[in-house]
């Protein structure tokens, strides 16, 4: 039987930080606001793309640090990114959970972002979320899922192959938009 325990047991979960008003870029501020329009699935962060804003009175406590994982937690489509180095200052904004691993825990963030990703996580997430119009994820309830503890050897050979396979599907998907590229090029000789 494999070992297992809630989120809340190995991680910190907090919401994104909660703007009084909308997000306004300020390009001389000195902090990002990521959203999801800067985040892509499984692993990607536009860190130079997100908007800036200057640091207000309690933004300290939300800064993100490296090995967060963000977390979309409404609107129905639920997915996990493991921040790896945050390479500024940045908060998330209010649409995520910012998920810290706790001192002591024997699960690597990337490990716990690619389960959080996975669609055993994805059925638990549909049986707890809340909403008819914008679904989403109540903190209590994500704190109560599962999560699965292989050991840290075995955690490092999954993310190895996971890697494997997303530079694969990269690759694939580079080859697939060159190809189409190839196609709209011939038609606009051979028809115009």
């Amino acid at each position: 039987m494999k070992q297992t325990a809630p989120l809340g047991d190995i991680a910190d979960i907090t919401t994104g930080y909660p703007f009084r008003s909308g997000i306004n870029d300020a390009p001389s501020g000195t902090v990002r606001v990521i959203q999801m329009r800067d985040t892509s699935p499984p692993a990607t962060v536009a860190w130079n793309e997100a908007a800036r804003v200057e640091m207000e009175k309690n933004m300290e406590q939300y800064l993100l640090r490296d090995d967060d994982i963000l977390f979309v937690m409404r609107g129905g489509k639920y997915y996990a990114i493991h921040t790896g180095s945050v390479p500024c200052q940045a908060v998330a904004s209010p649409h995520f959970f910012r998920v810290r691993m706790l001192k002591g825990q024997a699960v690597e963030p990337a490990f716990l972002a690619w389960q959080l990703n996975q669609a055993q996580a994805q059925r638990y997430y549909s049986t707890v979320e809340a909403g008819s119009a914008q679904k989403s994820l109540r903190t209590t309830d994500f704190a109560e899922l599962p999560i699965v503890l292989p050991t840290r050897e075995r955690q490092h050979t999954i993310l190895q192959a996971v890697n494997c396979i997303y530079r694969d599907i990269a690759s694939l998907r580079a080859g697939i938009a060159n190809r189409e590229a190839l196609l709209t090029a011939v038609a606009a000789k051979e028809l115009a």
